[in-house]
């Protein structure tokens, strides 16, 4: 068996988020930039495959493909007990988002769960975000 698979196999028993593989922006690639300070690395679909894109580490700002549906998944251990580690997952689905623009991805606890939301960075706004509407989401 080979280590890829074997990782996906105890990652999905471990957290039920799934496997994503590595994206990169090819060559000359339009591309926006989410700041993922608030998620830390983030798990997204795009035509029906998972990708995975890791933040941390002073690396907050990654850039993310434009132009198709992206649905993201973060999921965060909240807490954690005797026996117990509770984990949280948000999700959002974007219909597209546009080259060149910056966003920002946020995660917050709220009461019985947890939300992820996108925002528009703007200088239109008086706060600098603009949020943006989820769509309705698939499952990949």
């Amino acid at each position: 068996m080979n280590i890829r698979k074997l990782l996906c196999g105890l990652g999905l028993a471990a957290s039920l988020s799934g496997c994503g593989l590595p994206w990169a922006p090819e060559n000359g690639e339009p591309t926006a930039i989410i700041n993922l300070r608030s998620t830390g690395s983030v798990l997204f679909c795009m035509d029906d495959k998972r990708y995975l894109v890791v933040a941390g580490a002073g690396i907050e700002n990654r850039p993310f493909p434009v132009g198709r549906k992206l649905n993201f998944v973060v999921t965060k251990t909240v807490g954690s007990d005797y026996n117990y580690t509770y984990s949280c997952s948000g999700r959002f689905a974007a219909e597209k988002l546009e080259a060149g623009k910056k966003y920002y991805l946020a995660y917050e606890l709220v009461q019985q769960g947890c939300r992820l939301e996108l925002y528009e960075q703007t200088e239109d706004s008086p706060v600098g975000l603009r949020p943006i509407k989820s769509v309705p989401r698939s499952d990949c």
